[in-house]
């Protein structure tokens, strides 16, 4: 099973691109490190992730639950604590 299984995302802030069509599939068990420059989309893809930002297209499943149409099941299932 997939722990997360992003595909397509986009994130607009006004005319800053900050996700374009960004992909991330992880297996249950595995651990992965986001690694990339200031302002590469890290924070705010953990924010999609974590539902507490909403992508403008693409879709996004965590522990199975649709991040978009359940966002408590989401967040019953993680903890994220993102800088502001």
């Amino acid at each position: 099973m997939l722990a997360i299984d992003a595909q397509g995302v986009s994130k607009r802030f006004g005319d800053v691109m900050a996700l374009r069509r960004v992909g991330l599939w992880v297996r249950d068990g595995e651990i992965v490190a986001l690694t990339g420059s200031n302002g590469a989309g890290k924070s705010t893809l953990l924010r999609v992730l974590a539902t507490t930002v909403s992508p403008d297209s693409g879709s996004v499943s965590v522990a199975g639950h649709d991040a978009l149409s359940d966002p408590l099941a989401v967040r019953r299932k993680v903890g994220v604590l993102l800088p502001d």
